[in-house]
């Protein structure tokens, strides 16, 4: 149920929120349509984030798979963002990795290609 938190702090901006969810090393990931890549940490994920869950963004996800790998909490979304001012569409896939750390779920991967 991690993931929903996650992105439900997604959503609505909570930075706070995200951070404490996250593991000290976490690993963030994005790949753009055009091949780009951009990686970093916490700072890097929350950057990025501010700039997409903007309030002129409607988004949909889907979890399409779920896995336990180990200690390791895997899951597979595939989400839908569509801007309310001109009705543009894009799609990505998120893949999330958690981890179980002192009693609790932390984010260690979050891994997005953009369609």
């Amino acid at each position: 149920m991690s993931h929903f938190n996650f992105l439900l702090a997604c959503q609505n901006r909570d930075f706070d929120a995200l951070e404490e969810m996250s593991s000290e090393r976490m690993v963030f990931r994005l790949v753009r349509q055009d091949s780009t890549e951009q990686t970093g940490s916490l700072k890097e994920m929350k950057e990025v984030f501010a700039n997409a869950f903007q309030d002129l963004s409607y988004w949909d996800f889907e979890v399409v798979h779920k896995v336990q790998r180990n200690d390791h909490n895997i899951v597979i979304i595939d989400s839908r963002r569509e801007n309310r001012v001109d009705g543009t569409v894009s799609h990505s896939l998120w893949i999330l990795t958690f981890q179980m750390h002192d009693g609790k779920e932390e984010i260690q991967k979050v891994h997005i290609e953009w369609l």
